[in-house]
């Protein structure tokens, strides 16, 4: 487009000019200059000198229309009826073993709403123990013996959300053991685990006897931590405890 410079501008001829647009030699969407050269600067482009093309000081925004909005009826007719789509994914354990998110749920903890399970498929409940809390050192049970049930959330049973949890497709595991039982940390006190040692067999019951009566799939131990040859032993023994629990239909 041709621009009309104030009259006071040089408007010299360069590559472009006056009577010369920079889109007839090869440039479009540039500005002439009033120096007569081509450009999209704001030296080329803005003040009173722009000679031609897209210059700041072409003619204003024209106006938008005045007047009374249209006076139309808004369309009639009954709103959709369908339900709208619900939200969140239900992630759950029947996508297979190399597909799974597993939650940990400490049961001194409070318990987690649905919103934050709804994308988990497992959920790992922690722990069940053989002792009893105490600020200075827990107090370990001898024989490695646990509570018929266990805490799942909010120092509760809350067999309810278990029960929910399941019905979602979910699988809900028991953990045994967790830093409380000793040998987590240098300087430790707590020896929970030199109880257990030996018991594996009436261990691996009690916690069977929980899985069977709180609805949960299956039991896992921490990390065990003492000296090696008990150790070892132990591990034979978890072993086989954990076939056991294997073996039971989920």
């Amino acid at each position: 487009a041709t621009n009309t410079p104030d009259p006071n501008c040089r408007a010299q001829s360069g590559q472009c000019g006056p009577s010369t647009t920079c889109a007839s030699i090869g440039f479009p969407g540039l500005c002439c200059s009033e120096w007569g050269y081509c450009g999209s600067s704001v030296d080329h482009c803005g003040g009173d000198c722009c000679q031609n093309g897209p210059c700041l000081n072409g003619p204003p925004a024209p106006t938008p229309p005045t007047g009374n909005p249209p006076t139309g009826n808004p369309p009639t007719g009954n709103p959709p009826t369908g339900n709208p789509p619900t939200t969140g994914s239900n992630y759950s354990a029947d996508h297979g073993e190399d597909s799974r998110l597993i939650a940990y749920v400490g049961n001194w903890q409070a318990c987690p709403t649905a919103e934050q399970v709804d994308a988990y498929s497992h959920l790992v409940i922690a722990f069940a123990v053989s002792y009893t809390y105490s600020s200075s050192k827990n107090n370990c049970d001898a024989q490695c013996n646990i509570a018929s049930s266990v805490p799942i959330c909010n120092n509760m049973n809350n067999q309810a959300l278990v029960d929910t949890w399941r019905d979602a497709g979910k699988k809900v595991i028991l953990s045994f053991g967790g830093a409380g039982m000793g040998g987590s940390w240098f300087g430790d006190q707590n020896n929970c685990w030199d109880y257990c040692f030996g018991k594996e067999e009436s261990l691996f019951t009690s916690l069977l006897n929980i899985i069977d009566s709180q609805s949960l799939t299956l039991s896992t131990l921490t990390t065990i931590f003492g000296p090696d040859d008990r150790q070892a032993s132990y591990q034979v023994g978890c072993f086989a405890g954990e076939q056991r629990v294997q073996s039971r239909p989920v």
